[in-house]
This record gives C-alpha cells, structure tokens and sequence, in this order.
C-alpha cells in the first residue's frame, strides 16, 4: 500500500529548564508504514531515520535557524521544505507522518516542569486515513480527543492505567496499551501509528516512550512565553513566460524546485534558504544560473526567450516605500510590436520597452481602474486590464506574446508580488 508521505514536524519540544548553553537535541521516528525510499535533511545533511516506529538517538545539532526538506517517492521529489528555529535546551523530536494529499510542518512546545515533582503523560495521534479519535483511561474514562496529528496535554496520571484509542464518538477500541505506570520525574508519550484495519507492518500500535527528567532541573515559578517573530523568509516563484515553449522542469542546489511548468503557469511562493545555489531548468541545451537569494527576499523568476534558447531572469519583488500607495513595474516578454507603452488611464508609466527589457516600480494613480497597452507612440490600444490598485501593495505587469508566425497580439498577465 503506497501513500504520500512527509514531514509532520518539528513536534513535542521537551522544554526542560537546562544550563543556558546547553544544546538543543534532536531524534527522528519515522511513523508512516509503506513509504518507499525516503530521505530527510537537516541544512542539506541526511539525517538517519530508524526503522518504522522506531524513534533514533538524540543528537545535538547547533542553535539557530535550520532548514528542513523531506524527499519521497521513486524518483525521489521535494515533499516538504521548512524553516525552523532551534534554541538552546530544547529537545525536538521529527516526525515523519502520512497526511494525504498534502503536506504540513507543525512546531508544538511542550509546556514547562510544573512544580511537583509528579511524572506526566501525554499521547499523540498519528494514526494514518482516519478522522478523530478518543483517547480513554482505564478503558472508559475520557482522557483527550485528538484529531490527524494532534498532541494531547500533558497531565498528571492518578494511577497506574490501561490506555485506549477509538474513534470519536464512539465504538470499539483500535489499540489498548498494557498497565502504565508512569514514575516520578519523567514523561511518557504514546504514539499511535499505522493504519487501524490493516494488517502487518501497516496495522495500528502504539510505540512507549519514557524519557526522565534531567537531574538538573529544577521548577521555576511559571513566566510567561516570551513572542518571538519568526525569521524573514527567502521566497521564490517562478512563471513560464517563454511563449511556444515546451513545460519545463528546474531544479534548485540539485533538489526539485517545479515540475512541468506550462507556458503561463506560476508556481506559488516557495519557502527557500537563503544563498546563491544554481537553478538547471530542463530543454536541450538546459539552462544553467546561479541565484543570489538574500535572507527575508521575496523573488519572481521568469523563464523567458526562444523556444530553444530559454533564459532565467530573476527579479526582487519589493513593497512600496510608502504604505499608502500602491506600485507597478513592468517586463516586456514579447517581440512584437517591437516597443510597448503601459498606460494607466491617460497617464503613460512605461514608454518605449523593447523586447526583454522592463522598468523600475512606479507609483500607480489612486484612481486607476485598468491598464492598456499600445505601440510606442500610438493611438491604437492593444489591450486593457483592469486593476483597482490597493494601498500597500507591489504589482507585476508582464507583456507576454505568442512565438508563431505571424506573431500574434500581445497579451497583459498581471502579479501580484508578496
């Protein structure tokens, strides 16, 4: 049984109070039965992922922020790519987990020591193809309900208990644990994985883990979670604007950025690490170039030129220097005619543009209500598009135009750039 697979995330963050300059720690469990060949990196390093159900060692890796990737499949393909922010102390366990038809990076913390010294449970559901669950001690006592991927509480257990899983509701109980006890100064989390019905590897279990409390720690008074903004993240899409090219398919630093990207199609903003790593874009010759993404960077990559001599063009999507009003800037992907001018209402913004040649951002008239497109100095309009500009907000307008002979009229595709 084949499913899609990827990487639930940076889950269950044991917030132990350590020595400040302790290191944070990671582990891996690859919680997802029948996945194929998998690969997860840690700022392009493999990292080893166990058996299924079978949670690695810890290992210390550097504070700071890090980059995720999960690649699946034969051949293999990007199925999630993540920025994620390790702090010192920190003990962060990755899970790999099925969630058809998509993929989705959560980071949940876990709250601190509390002041007794009582040990806590906690059970997490990563069951795969089913909805909600109910978590019942000692067999009927509701304890939590948990939908795909959700973590319960951590609580104090009242005594040595049986656990067991159903569907929400109601029904018979998928998976029941043996007596746990959990013991003083330590955390106990369940993990249900597999698929409740199958059998063999694939059929739902749970996998115990017990982890004891560092004996350095000590309970301070409760404070409240400092707000942290995440870091500014690099992004970047990229349109097919090569018009009478063939789809095409490009990779970023050896690892797959789009696939089969058609003529007029745009990707959404990506989430990348910043660098300078080489783009190679499928065709016969390929197309090689070197990005310079900066950190926090918003991009639009435009595949542009010849049917057979395509060329990458890179561009830094900006906001508006003043919040108030809203800018537009404008590519010239088209030969024919051979210069445009862009229009908004009677007021030119771009005059005389040749072929692959485009203009700064310009501020937009508030009572713009369409863009047109003429021959350079003309009177004849080539085509019009409307646009009721928003305060705060950049725009992209490119002049695209088919490659067959006679060329045919140019035509306006408008961005609106993040």
């Amino acid at each position: 049984m084949k499913r899609a697979v990827w990487l639930v995330g940076v889950l269950l963050a044991c917030r132990l109070v350590v020595a400040a300059d302790a290191p944070p720690t990671c582990r891996a469990l690859l919680a997802a039965p029948a996945t194929g060949p998998l690969t997860l990196l840690l700022d392009g390093t493999p990292v080893a992922l166990g058996a299924y159900g079978e949670l690695t060692a810890w290992a210390a890796v550097a504070p700071g922020p890090h980059n995720l990737k999960l690649l699946g499949g034969t051949p293999q393909q990007l199925w999630d790519d993540r920025e994620t922010t390790f702090e010192s102390g920190q003990r962060i366990t990755l899970l790999v987990a099925p969630q058809p038809p998509g993929a989705v990076l959560l980071r949940l913390l876990e709250p601190a020591l509390p002041t007794a010294e009582a040990g806590r449970l906690r059970v997490v559901n990563l069951l795969a193809e089913t909805g909600a669950v109910d978590v019942l001690a000692l067999g009927q006592v509701p304890f939590a309900t948990l939908g795909p991927r959700q973590v319960s509480r951590s609580v104090e257990p009242t005594a040595a208990e049986r656990y067991a899983l159903r569907p929400a509701g109601g029904g018979m109980p998928w998976l029941t644990t043996d007596v746990l006890r959990v013991g003083a100064r330590q955390t106990v989390t369940l993990f249900a994985i597999g698929q409740p019905g199958a059998s063999g590897e694939a059929a739902a279990r749970w996998v115990v883990d017990t982890q004891p409390w560092p004996a350095s720690a000590v309970a301070p008074p409760a404070a409240p979670e400092p707000i942290r903004p995440p870091p500014p993240a690099t992004r970047l899409r990229v349109l097919h604007a090569a018009a009478g090219s063939a789809p095409r398919s490009g990779t970023l630093g050896g690892r797959p950025l789009f696939r089969d990207l058609a003529y007029g199609q745009v990707t959404p903003y990506l989430p990348l690490s910043p660098g300078a790593p080489e783009l190679l874009v499928s065709g016969d010759p390929p197309a090689a170039q070197a990005l310079g993404l900066q950190e926090g960077g918003s991009y639009t990559l435009l595949l542009v030129g010849e049917p057979r001599r395509l060329l990458s063009w890179l561009f830094r999507d900006e906001p508006p220097a003043d919040p108030a009003t809203a800018q537009v800037r404008v590519v010239q992907c088209c030969r024919q005619p051979a210069t445009v001018d862009l229009l908004a209402g009677d007021t030119v913004l771009e005059a005389g543009l040749s072929y692959l040649q485009y203009g700064p951002y310009r501020p937009l008239p508030a009572t713009t209500r369409r863009l047109a497109l003429r021959p350079s100095g003309q009177d004849v309009i080539l085509q019009t598009l409307p646009l009721v500009p928003a305060a705060g907000r950049s725009y992209t307008v490119l002049v695209c135009g088919a490659w067959a002979e006679p060329a045919t009229a140019p035509t306006l595709r408008l961005l609106e750039d993040g």
